[in-house]
């Protein structure tokens, strides 16, 4: 497990899974998370010759949009508020599947449960920089995201 997917395949997993499960259309941006106030960030470990950290950062409104898409909810319901954090972590939980497929090439891997909390852009993009792999993200209506992988485990 010592080499993680390529930055193109980060971003090719995150736009497809994005798609198909949570009918959420992304593409890449060079625009940093700097300038969103608050992020719901999801964080998974990866485990296997070596550790790693998924981190899944999206935009406070776009918790609430995947949990309206996952769940078959009005996105303007109080259930989708309340459910947002779930579906951030089930996204990220769905994320690490595919990555750990990417990763098993060099033996058996472990994914840990997703950790939640809220962040603000600055800071989470400033410990993003740091990643080995990492992909900015906008949706079609111009909500930032970033998916990353950190060696280690923590970030």
């Amino acid at each position: 497990m010592s080499e993680a997917p390529s930055e193109e395949k980060l971003i090719e997993i995150a736009a497809r899974l994005l798609a198909e499960a949570a009918f959420v259309f992304v593409e890449p941006s060079q625009a940093g998370l700097g300038k969103v106030e608050s992020m719901r960030v999801a964080r998974v470990a990866i485990e296997g010759s070596e550790a790693w950290q998924l981190i899944f950062a999206v935009d406070t409104n776009l918790g609430r949009e995947l949990a309206a898409n996952l769940l078959g909810l009005d996105e303007s319901t109080e259930e989708a508020g309340k459910s947002s954090a779930d579906a951030v972590g089930e996204m990220a939980n769905i994320l690490a599947g595919a990555l750990a497929v990417e990763f098993t090439q060099s033996g058996p891997c472990r994914i840990g449960i997703p950790s939640l909390s809220f962040e603000p852009g600055a800071k989470i993009g400033a410990a993003l920089a740091t990643a080995e792999r990492k992909a900015n993200l906008v949706t079609e209506n111009g909500t930032h995201l970033a998916v990353a992988l950190m060696r280690g485990g923590a970030a």
